[in-house]
C-alpha cells in the first residue's frame, strides 16, 4: 500500500509537470573549485565572466519545477543596491537533487510556446535558503521542496564614496 501512495504521487508530479511546470535554470556552485579572480583579494570579482561574481566554478542545468510566490514583499533601491524582501516556494522533481547555496535561475521564455529563449537570458535570479528532499511513506523520495530569495546582479557591491557606507558579504 505504501509503494503504491508513493507511485501515486510520482504520478501526479509527473503531471503537474507537463502541465504547470515552468523551465528554470539551476547554477550549482562547485564550492571546492575556486575562481582564479579570487587569488589578488581572496574575494570575488564581480565583472568576472568566468564565475559571474561568485568566486567559484558552477554548472548550470536547464530543469524545469513549480516556483510559487511565498511571500509577498517589497524590492526597493538602495545604495548598497536593488534589495527584494520577498521570497518564492519551488518544487523539483525526486530526480533533480539541489541544496542551499544554489541557485535558480528564472529564464526569458517565448510567450507563445513557453519555451526558453536561445540562447538563454537570465531574468532574475535567486539563491535557495532550504532545500528539503520530502519522503513518502516507504522512505523513498519523492520531490525537492526548497524555499529561495531573490538575488541582483548588483548583490555585494558597495554604494557611493563618500557615503560612509561599507559593505560586506558572507556570500
Amino acid at each position: 500500500m505504501a509503494d503504491q501512495i508513493g507511485e501515486d504521487l510520482r504520478r501526479v508530479l509527473d503531471l503537474m509537470a507537463n502541465q504547470r511546470f515552468a523551465w528554470l535554470g539551476m547554477r550549482k556552485a562547485n564550492r571546492s573549485a575556486k575562481c582564479s579572480c579570487t587569488k589578488a583579494t581572496s574575494k570575488a570579482n564581480q565583472g568576472c565572466k568566468r564565475c559571474l561574481g561568485t568566486g567559484f566554478g558552477f554548472t548550470d542545468r536547464l530543469i524545469s519545477g513549480y516556483f510559487w510566490m511565498a511571500t509577498e514583499g517589497k524590492s526597493f533601491v538602495t545604495e548598497a543596491g536593488r534589495i527584494a524582501t520577498q521570497t518564492r516556494n519551488l518544487v523539483l522533481q525526486h530526480d533533480r537533487p539541489i541544496s542551499k547555496f544554489d541557485q535558480i535561475l528564472l529564464l526569458e521564455v517565448d510567450a507563445d510556446t513557453g519555451e526558453p529563449v536561445q540562447p538563454f537570458k537570465i531574468v532574475k535570479r535567486f539563491l535557495i535558503q532550504d532545500a528539503i528532499g520530502m519522503r513518502g511513506p516507504g522512505g523513498r523520495l519523492e520531490f525537492w521542496k526548497c524555499s529561495a530569495e531573490e538575488r541582483t546582479f548588483s548583490d555585494d557591491q558597495g554604494g557611493e564614496a563618500g557615503t560612509g557606507y561599507r559593505h560586506s558579504s558572507n556570500r
